[in-house]
């Protein structure tokens, strides 16, 4: 069926964005076309998806067609994702910062127990991880 088993209607797949209502990033069930190609791909919303909104043509001129198989795109959360849904109060950049934080922490606990004069994060890097794009995380 087009519900996945378990689907978490408050996981958020950051890297897409709705074809057809525009909602960006997708939460809970997400659906991508396997027929488009995946440097643009077309994808809806499970709400979406729902209401047979797949034949739309998509945000940015795509060539999907009504035509065109569609999958739901299964839930794999990574570590990052699992810390922001516990910290909803933050935004993906606050983490990012948070988290270069703690690992410069870490390394730095970790060279004065080892006497290593190992690389540490520059603050350059520091800006840098947050301001990235949450998909590399």
């Amino acid at each position: 069926g087009a519900d996945q088993e378990g689907a978490d209607e408050a996981f958020i797949h950051w890297n897409a964005g709705c074809d057809a209502c525009g909602t960006c990033p997708i939460r809970g069930r997400r659906f991508r076309c396997k027929d488009c190609p995946d440097a643009m791909g077309f994808d809806l919303c499970g709400d979406c998806f729902d209401l047979g909104l797949h034949n739309v043509g998509g945000r940015f001129a795509q060539e999907h067609t009504p035509q065109h198989a569609m999958e739901q795109v299964p839930q794999v959360p990574c570590v990052w994702a699992r810390l922001l849904a516990e910290n909803q109060h933050l935004t993906p950049a606050a983490l990012n910062t948070l988290i270069a934080m703690q690992y410069q922490a870490f390394r730095a606990h970790r060279e004065d127990e080892e006497g290593s004069d190992g690389a540490t994060i520059t603050d350059s890097e520091v800006r840098s991880a947050s301001d990235s794009d949450t998909d590399t995380l």
